[in-house]
């Protein structure tokens, strides 16, 4: 081989030599590069799966939350309309009584509302016309007890039931609609601890 072949085969031993290491160099960069990445994905699924965990915990919790509130309001509404019923059934009760414990129930009334001067009572026509005479009686006696007096009009007043009390230049609104009207909460109340003995679902 001559001298010249020498330092050519040289050469070419050296270029393949740095070619081998440059090779060597790259693979292990790219070997520790996806070695990096995989890392990086394997944290970002981690991370990404215990986010997608805490949503679906926090829209669990909405959702649970949210049938919870509609369970609530729709049971606060049927107790609602179970107490409106039910004093809507008081009130035709009381409107549908037979004679006799209709003007009983009067009686009572009247006892509540009387005053000691004199007065006036106004029946509407249905009550003026069923009227016991020991329900005139009564009354007059109840007024004269609490140092007052009292007449039954005989002009009927519009009125469905009830009375209404006229004293002076006052006049009271006893119907059962209004005495049920003034006493709703009061009523509905009552009806609660009945029905469900104050405690909330």
């Amino acid at each position: 081989m001559s001298g010249l072949e020498k330092i050519t085969q040289q050469i070419l031993n050296e270029a393949q030599e740095k070619s081998d290491q440059l090779i060597e160099t790259a693979l292990k960069e790219k070997k520790e590069i996806l070695d990096q990445s995989e890392e990086k994905c394997d944290l970002m699924r981690k991370q990404s799966h215990a986010s997608l965990e805490m949503e679906l915990r926090e829209f669990s919790d909405r959702s649970a939350s949210a049938r919870e509130q509609s369970r609530r309001r729709e049971v606060l509404e049927e107790k609602q309309r179970i107490i409106a019923d039910m004093i809507e059934k008081t009130y035709n009760r009381l409107h549908s009584e037979q004679t006799g414990p209709y003007f009983e129930n009067m009686k009572h009334l009247f006892k509540k509302y009387c005053h000691s001067e004199k007065g006036q009572m106004v029946l509407g026509s249905r009550d003026l016309e069923r009227m016991p005479d020991s329900f005139r009686t009564s009354i007059e006696e109840t007024a004269a007890r609490k140092g007052g007096s009292i007449e039954i009009s005989d002009t009927p007043g519009r009125i469905t039931d009830g009375f209404l009390l006229i004293y002076g230049n006052i006049e009271e609104n006893c119907t059962f609609e209004a005495i049920i009207d003034a006493n709703r909460d009061i009523l509905k109340d009552c009806t609660n601890r009945i029905l469900w003995e104050v405690k909330d679902d």
